[in-house]
């Protein structure tokens, strides 16, 4: 018998709190269903 599994891939994305979200589906809301997001880090904190 020969058993097939298929390996999982890594989940690959941001995460953001709860109230985060319901900000950004606030703006889609008002803004419209083609709103984008844009996210970036910029550098700073203690080695920066």
């Amino acid at each position: 018998m020969t058993q097939t599994t298929q390996a999982t891939q890594p989940q690959r994305g941001i995460q953001m709190s709860e109230s985060a979200l319901k900000h950004v589906m606030m703006l889609r809301e008002q803004q419209g269903k083609d709103l984008c997001l844009r996210v970036g880090v910029r550098g700073g904190g203690c080695s920066g």
